[in-house]
């Protein structure tokens, strides 16, 4: 006689009807259910106050780099045009630290060699930048604790478009030679100008003094400079050798190698910051399996 079978807890239990229970075939207890929650993929469309936000992000990242770039070109044109005896060359890790040194001829400051730095900012070409100079200069218009230059002389009112970092360096040059320069009103050094127009002896011997300390420190590099003096070996020599015997590239070969990287490089930076733009706009909510779909 079959033993009966006590009802199972569930959908009949309560209304006397016996649910027949399986019989196992192992003695292993069976796996617990797990209960797994897929998530819904959401077409929540940003709002608009968002969708303005992420243009005015990748409008202004376009015009960083269009600023890069026309940075890029003047650097490229001032190879050319960069006044006689100075030198400049962007810092490594960014385009807006020029480092540069002068090398003065003749004149007060002659056998000088000076290092200074150019601190072009974001805003630029609409905005100013600064000099600075690395060794010591003693002049009316070089501030004797920061050594910032003041550009204020020759530049009152920076006009964009028209005054670039070129100009600069022009103007850098000629305060060395040119000697009205010397007698500026309200000058940031206003001691070394009350020498000149008084005391011509001290102001020429504190001038001096200032050339040979700019030449004694000549191998004292700044880290981040990308311009660095040492003493010359035989690697120099070999180097320098070869610098001579280097062939320039036709006109033709500048044109192509610049288009080669506008093409690869900048317009794929370009298209890779916007693309980023946009995906930061359009990320999902928390708890979302999917991204949200772009209309």
């Amino acid at each position: 006689m079959a033993a009966a079978v006590p009802p199972r807890a569930g959908r009949g239990a309560g209304r006397g009807v016996s649910a027949p229970v399986p019989p196992t075939t192992s003695s292993r207890a069976a796996p617990p259910t797990m209960r797994v929650k897929i998530a819904e993929p959401t077409n929540k469309e940003t709002s608009p106050v968002q969708n303005r936000s992420l243009g005015d992000e990748t409008l202004a990242q376009s015009q960083n780099n269009l600023r890069e770039y026309s940075l890029l070109i003047e650097y490229k044109h001032l190879q050319m045009h960069a006044p006689g005896g100075v030198y400049v060359m962007p810092q490594f890790d960014t385009l807006r630290i020029w480092h540069g040194i002068i090398f003065i001829r003749q004149g007060f400051y002659r056998q000088g060699v000076f290092k200074f730095v150019i601190s072009i900012p974001e805003e630029y070409p609409e905005a100013r930048p600064t000099v600075t100079f690395f060794s010591h200069v003693f002049h009316p218009l070089v501030h004797p604790e920061t050594g910032e230059l003041d550009l204020s002389v020759a530049f009152p009112t920076w006009r964009a478009g028209k005054d670039y970092v070129v100009l600069v360096l022009a103007f850098l040059k000629k305060i060395f030679y040119q000697k009205d320069l010397f007698t500026t009103r309200n000058a940031p050094n206003a001691h070394a100008s009350e020498l000149y127009q008084n005391n011509r002896k001290e102001f020429i011997e504190k001038v001096e003094a200032c050339v040979r300390d700019s030449v004694s420190t000549v191998l004292e590099n700044s880290p981040e400079s990308s311009i660095k003096f040492a003493e010359f070996n035989s690697s120099h020599e070999k180097i320098r050798e070869a610098l001579l015997d280097r062939q320039e590239p036709t006109e033709k070969e500048q044109k192509e190698g610049f288009f080669r990287w506008f093409t690869n490089v900048f317009v794929d930076q370009l298209s890779s910051a916007s693309s980023a733009a946009v995906a930061a706009g359009t990320s999902s909510s928390p708890g979302t399996a999917y991204p949200q779909s772009r209309k």
